[in-house]
């Protein structure tokens, strides 16, 4: 998936230039590629929960809620899913409280979890035959960790992000670790990266534009003094970046990601991921109130520094009805991605965090969304339009990643449909025509099936190659359908 972004995109469009897009899947999540819309609504996925949620992952260790999953990746050379957990060994006075250390499990199916006895820690109290971070005192917690299906150094095939108090160090740190199978690790040659590491998140991103690494945690800095009438008050978490071109020399955190009007609870924290061109994040809110759950939201930027999210607040991954066992708590914490659809890991829990009343369910949930997905424009009935960006035509067809909002409809005409028009430049400031033989009424109606790529015609023909190179708009109209991209696609 590409997005055909470009940062001075703004600049160079509203100078009277069409966008450039080639033959990259266009997302309509945001205003890149919209120039106008009508009747439509953006919804997200739908975001598809397992049925037979929480998964299996192995007994957690005694005093232990549940196992909830921290990070997965697909390991192509093993064939197999990998995750990694952490365990609390609650020590009165070290650290925030609790000591963690860092549990591995695998899977052939990303379903069921198995916990290998691995023999690293020994010594370890409780016995914990799959720990593969841990140290007697303190914590040794992994944040987040990458894959690199191509290493120089098959030695450090996964870099890691641990938070730990090294040695030599007094304070917390964040360190990074190699390992050749996810399994052992060792610190890298300069392994303090920074000191002072929070309790947050803490998610590493490569972009690829900039050529530097993205890391995304709660910011030392903020606004809020919690003094007089804000004693005791919540801080208010947010979400900045630090950049790195080197992975050892890291700017100041930056806020990118702040509470607005809207926002009651905290942004507790902060899972990114690159898709394409785009950075996708899920942002976790809480207000550390017994009665209310933690929830998720979807966020996403263009250039990792200027983030969107949906105006009315819905949910990403939803909480549970009241009685399941995730109804307290979701917080996403991994994406994966597959090739027909995105995995999505998130641990999931039956009360809010500050809750103390009630025994507490913990565990790993797993859910999916379709690729390309995540925010798409719904019509209803009474139907909708959607006009592109002009941009330079270069593919010979018009592929469409849309859904119908109709599962069995009793008859064609209640079901999703979809039509599509091809507007030449306008001339002077009357209101453009459409290219001969590609109005809305040379169209075939395209019934919409659950399908990432139906091709639209016009009498009957996909072929758009006459007008290849030409400065042209898309005029979407839909019918109980969502539609999240297109694509100016080449024959094959």
């Amino acid at each position: 998936m590409g997005s055909g972004f470009e940062p001075d995109w703004r600049e160079s469009y509203l100078a009277g230039e069409p966008l450039q897009i080639g033959n990259d899947i266009q997302l309509l999540l945001d205003d890149y590629m919209v120039e106008d819309r009508f009747g439509l609504r953006r919804v997200i996925g739908p975001v598809e929960k397992h049925p037979e949620n929480p998964l299996p992952m192995g007994a957690p260790l005694p005093g232990e809620a549940g196992i909830g999953l921290r990070q997965v990746l697909y390991d192509a050379a093993e064939g197999c899913y990998k995750g990694w957990y952490c365990a609390y060994r609650h020590q009165p006075g070290v650290e925030t409280g609790s000591s963690h250390s860092t549990l591995y499990v695998q899977s052939p199916d990303g379903i069921a979890w198995h916990q290998p006895d691995l023999g690293l820690f020994l010594e370890a109290e409780p016995r914990m035959p799959n720990a593969v971070l841990h140290q007697e005192t303190g914590t040794c917690l992994l944040e987040d960790i990458i894959l690199d299906p191509d290493p120089v150094d098959t030695a450090r095939r996964f870099t890691a992000l641990v938070k730990m108090v090294p040695p030599g160090e007094t304070d917390r740190c964040i360190v990074m670790m190699h390992s050749a199978d996810g399994r052992e690790f060792t610190p890298a040659p300069q392994p303090v990266l920074f000191r002072g590491a929070s309790d947050g998140s803490y998610s590493l991103v490569r972009d690829p534009r900039r050529d530097a690494w993205l890391l995304y945690r709660r910011p030392p800095t903020r606004a809020l003094k919690a003094e007089g009438f804000y004693a005791g008050v919540n801080t208010k978490r947010r979400v900045s970046v630090s950049l790195s071109r080197d992975m050892q020399h890291w700017t100041h955190p930056r806020a990118v990601a702040l509470p607005d009007e809207l926002d009651v609870e905290d942004v507790d924290w902060v899972k990114v991921t690159r898709c394409g061109g785009l950075f996708l994040g899920v942002i976790g809110l809480m207000n550390n109130a017994a009665d209310s759950p933690r929830h998720t939201h979807l966020i996403w930027s263009r250039d990792g520094f200027a983030w969107e999210r949906l105006p009315d607040r819905p949910q990403f991954v939803p909480n549970g009805a009241p009685g399941e066992w995730d109804q307290g708590s979701v917080s996403v914490e991994a994406v994966v991605p597959e090739s027909d659809h995105i995995r999505i890991y998130y641990i999931g829990g039956n009360v809010a965090q500050a809750e103390t009343r009630l025994p507490t369910v913990r565990g790993t949930g797993f859910a999916t969304i379709g690729h390309d997905r995540w925010v798409g424009q719904q019509a209803g009935p009474e139907g909708g339009y959607l006009l592109t960006r002009q941009f330079i035509l270069e593919g010979d067809r018009l592929e469409v990643n849309c859904r119908s909002g109709v599962k069995r409809p009793p008859s064609p005409e209640f079901g999703g449909l979809l039509r599509a028009e091809v507007v030449a430049e306008p001339v002077e400031h009357f209101p453009a025509d459409t290219y001969p033989g590609y109005a809305m009424e040379d169209c075939d109606p395209v019934a919409v099936t659950d399908n990432p790529r139906q091709v639209i015609t016009w009498n009957g023909s996909p072929d758009l190659s006459a007008l290849r190179g030409s400065p042209v708009y898309i005029r979407f109209s839909l019918r109980n359908a969502t539609l999240y991209a297109f694509r100016a696609a080449m024959c094959q």
